[in-house]
């Protein structure tokens, strides 16, 4: 989407001139299609590259717009969030040494940032999603300044209307009705780019659907989010919710997301699929082109096709047909959008390789894939890559069930090879990136599984964010050196690393698996509780929902009326705190006020429980 000409339609007759503008350019793209006017001879390869900056605490470190400003570079740009940003890769032709290619430009681009990061004492870090993400970090404060970000996040808001309700489940559960002012920089990726010929692109892109699944699978790197472990690639259901401008149980029309994978296989290549996205997706913000796509090829000319391009980039499908104009001859692309980030820079490269050989080792011989596999078994293995990565079992041809490591290693790995190869790419290159997939596949550790095995382990000796943090630091060190994730240890206890005392908050050592119970409940009853789940305190709501009291353990004893109500017994005058409190000020405050027991508060609902016990044992470890 053009960064700088983004405008909201106001007006029918903004709104109708903008409809104009785009059909003309589907009539001029029609022929432009008719007359062959698109580089067919050669293919291209392209990535851009997104990242997080954290502070020296692994934390964000909102200065990614100042490292755009300071750099002034056209192929650093900003991102969604301030401590986000994004480098594009210089095309590459498909052949020889292309991978390596890409490689070492990225890792020249990359190492600039990462020199300019330390100037602001912060660091990149290459991952699908920040692990030590809090919602104390996505305020409106960490978005970007650009207008472009501020504008869609106002109008997605708007035609949204209400709260978002988001709920996502993995092993654990996300269930917010927060506005996500920022949950739209929670998430990078590394998205690839393949130049496409014009003839061949229907059936491209059907292949590119067909796969996703198996791909994303072995690519998986975002499994945690704000301390929440998710899906294996949580990115996509986050994604999908934060741009999801269909209102709350309208459920009348089959309206379709914003961000999605698709209905169907095209028949009718590149137009079709536009066609399909200007009929299902209304536009409500605009570009001030004035260009004439009609009257600039009626002059042999190539357009712009500007309206068509800016609405295509409020589409966000996981692959996105793209068209480039930009050069002597106009080319078209499909864009990659569902690999995250990270784990690091040489696995990218593998996920890319792999890919981008699957891609060209596609069976020419088939035109209809719908004989083979019906597109239901398609977006369904998709969902199951997102939630479950290479622990899924994926429909493939004929409706055969078969375990994703199988899949891969046994038949999508050889195909991935004999493209490449027929491709030109070099043989070195090929065992080099493809090996990596292989490795990783056969041993079951993507970026996803290596997180979520290394956070079970710490868990046991660690806080949530102590936790986080440890996985977090590891990545930093780590995502700019040459070993893939499928080599590294996982993380125990002899990895951890604590945050310091100083920089603690409430929101790092409460409790957020919170049991509680009702103001009306029988005084027994909350004692049995507190006896079966061996509590000394439990919250007590209203009929609301929300926080009226404390029942503690020792404010029962066996003269105690247990037929009265948990209110007439309860604490009723209570103290609080926000996650943001320091977790010298809890202790302060706890000690000060013979306190056992601390609500943490986010906008007057119970967000965790802090303990005495908790307290204790964060000095502890300190003092040792």
């Amino acid at each position: 989407m053009d960064k700088h000409h983004l405008q909201e339609i106001k007006t029918q007759e903004q709104h109708m001139a903008f409809e104009k503008s785009v059909l003309d350019d589907i009539e001029a793209l029609k022929f432009m299609l008719r007359e062959d006017w698109f580089e067919n001879d050669i293919q291209r390869i392209g990535s851009e590259q997104e990242m997080d900056i954290v502070n020296e605490l692994c934390r964000p470190a909102l200065v990614g717009n100042d490292i755009v400003n300071e750099l002034d570079r056209s192929d650093v740009v900003e991102e969604y969030a301030r401590f986000n940003l994004e480098i594009n890769s210089d095309p590459i032709e498909l052949y020889g040494g292309c991978f390596d290619q890409l490689h070492r430009q990225l890792k020249d681009k990359l190492h600039v940032i990462q020199t300019k990061a330390k100037e602001h004492k912060s660091a990149v870090l290459l991952t699908g999603i920040l692990p030590t993400l809090r919602n104390s970090d996505l305020s409106l404060g960490a978005l970007s300044p650009s207008l472009r970000y501020k504008t869609m996040l106002k109008l997605i808001n708007q035609r949204r209307g209400g709260n978002y309700e988001f709920h996502i489940e993995g092993i654990d559960q996300l269930i917010s009705r927060e506005n996500p002012t920022v949950y739209g920089g929670s998430f990078t990726s590394f998205q690839i780019h393949l130049q496409i010929p014009s003839p061949d692109f229907a059936e491209a892109y059907n292949w590119a659907q067909l796969i996703s699944g198996p791909v994303m699978a072995a690519c998986t790197n975002s499994p945690i989010f704000l301390g929440k472990r998710l899906w294996h690639e949580t990115r996509i259901a986050l994604f999908g919710q934060t741009t999801d401008t269909r209102k709350p149980y309208k459920n009348l029309i089959n309206e379709r997301p914003r961000a999605a994978f698709g209905d169907d296989y095209v028949t009718k290549g590149i137009v079709d699929l536009f066609k399909r996205d200007i009929t299902n997706y209304k536009a409500f913000v605009m570009t001030n082109s004035d260009a004439n796509s009609l009257e600039t090829v009626k002059n042999g000319q190539v357009p712009s096709l500007e309206s068509l391009k800016f609405h295509n980039g409020t589409v966000y499908r996981w692959n996105r047909p793209c068209l480039g104009t930009e050069g002597k001859k106009p080319h078209l692309r499909i864009e990659n959008r569902y690999i995250p980030s990270g784990p690091t820079l040489v696995d990218e490269i593998a996920n890319a390789a792999f890919w981008i050989g699957l891609m060209e080792g596609r069976p020419k011989e088939v035109k209809d894939f719908s004989k083979l596999l019906a597109f239901d078994h398609v977006r369904a293995n998709f969902s199951k890559a997102a939630q479950w990565g290479l622990e899924s079992q994926f429909r493939w041809f004929e409706g055969e069930l078969v375990p994703a490591q199988d899949l891969i290693l046994d038949h999508l790995l050889p195909m991935a090879k004999d493209g490449l190869e027929k491709k030109g790419v070099s043989k070195d290159s090929i065992d080099k990136y493809l090996n990596i997939i292989e490795h990783r596949v056969a041993k079951a550790k993507t970026g996803s599984i290596w997180m979520l095995d290394s956070f079970r382990n710490l868990r046991k000796n660690a806080s949530v964010s102590d936790a986080s943090l440890t996985i977090t630091s590891f990545c930093k060190e780590n995502c700019l050196l040459e070993t893939p994730v499928h080599e590294w240890p996982i993380l125990t206890k002899k990895y951890a690393y604590f945050s310091p005392i100083k920089s603690k908050t409430a929101e790092d050592i409460m409790n957020s698996d919170i049991f509680t119970i009702r103001k009306h409940d029988l005084l027994d009853f909350g004692d049995q509780v507190m006896q079966w789940k061996n509590l000394t305190h439990v919250p007590v709501e209203d009929e609301k929902g929300k926080l009226c009291g404390i029942l503690a353990k020792s404010d029962i004893s066996e003269k105690s009326n247990r037929e009265c109500a948990v209110e007439e017994v309860m604490l009723k005058d209570f103290i609080s705190v926000c996650p943001e409190t320091s977790f010298l000020e809890v202790k302060k405050l706890m000690k000060k006020n013979g306190i056992h027991c601390l609500p943490v508060m986010v906008k007057g609902t119970l967000a965790g429980l802090i303990l005495e016990e908790d307290v204790k044992k964060v000095s502890e470890f300190e003092s040792s």
